[in-house]
């Protein structure tokens, strides 16, 4: 499985990780993230020149970061089990927030879903985690940053067919974690050996997941929910990961 976590919360997106990779230690994550002071890459190919040239500092900026997701996802391609902290979604959040200020152009916001797109149909699920630490007294800027990342959310769920955000033919499914403990939740999608839980049949237990609740929280992305239930009917494992590669 690849795995993306998303969501404006820095430490508990990290906490996250740590805690993830605790309970299934066969899962690697990149060190570098796109939370990190990202440049954009020395001696890059001319299309890259290019493109920096068109771009404003701030654009630069963001999309060196999708760069990186793009370098990760070739480097770790084969990788099995790979979990990474941060994904083209919340790159897409910060440039319609910034695209609002005006600072950047709707081109660029056109470029950056474009490019998320893509980048999504090498992910199986990404985990939105909610910034759960804002209050009355939170600034105006971080509740707006966490209504766009939930309205990303939500317009994934309630009008995918016309998303303009998501690719209909091949998009992960993207799930909230909607508790205080979001481990618990992941385990309701993962078995112990960190692969779709149904897929891995390595005694009792591993018990089946319930086929109404794969269906509901699998309901966006055909792929994985169909490998799920081919294997599930034929109750024997499949590896997930390089059927959607």
């Amino acid at each position: 499985m690849k795995i993306a976590i998303c969501g404006s919360d820095d430490e508990s997106r990290s906490n996250l990780i740590k805690s993830f990779i605790s309970q299934w230690p066969m899962y690697a994550t990149p060190a570098e993230t796109i939370f990190d002071d990202v440049k954009w890459p020395e001696n890059c190919e001319k299309d890259l020149v290019e493109l920096k040239e068109k771009l404003n500092p701030i654009e630069q900026m963001l999309f060196a970061k999708m760069i990186l997701i793009e370098k990760q996802y070739d480097t770790y391609k084969d990788v099995g089990h790979i979990i990474y902290n941060g994904c083209g979604m919340d790159i897409l959040v910060i440039s319609l927030i910034l695209c609002e200020e005006g600072h950047v152009s709707e081109d660029f916001v056109e470029r950056v879903i474009y490019h998320n797109k893509k980048l999504l149909r090498k992910i199986d699920v990404v985990y939105y985690q909610p910034n759960t630490n804002l209050s009355k007294e939170s600034s105006e800027d971080d509740k707006h940053l966490e209504n766009v990342y939930w309205n990303l959310y939500d317009n994934y769920q309630t009008d995918f067919d016309n998303s303009p955000f998501f690719d209909q033919k091949n998009c992960p499914s993207i799930l909230l974690l909607e508790t205080k403990s979001p481990i618990n939740e992941i385990k309701m999608l993962l078995d112990k050996d960190g692969n779709l839980e149904g897929t891995s049949h390595g005694g009792d237990d591993s018990p089946l997941m319930d086929v109404a609740r794969l269906r509901k929280v699998l309901r966006n992305n055909p792929k994985l929910l169909d490998v799920a239930l081919e294997s599930i009917k034929n109750n024997k494992p499949s590896n997930v990961g390089s059927i959607l590669l």
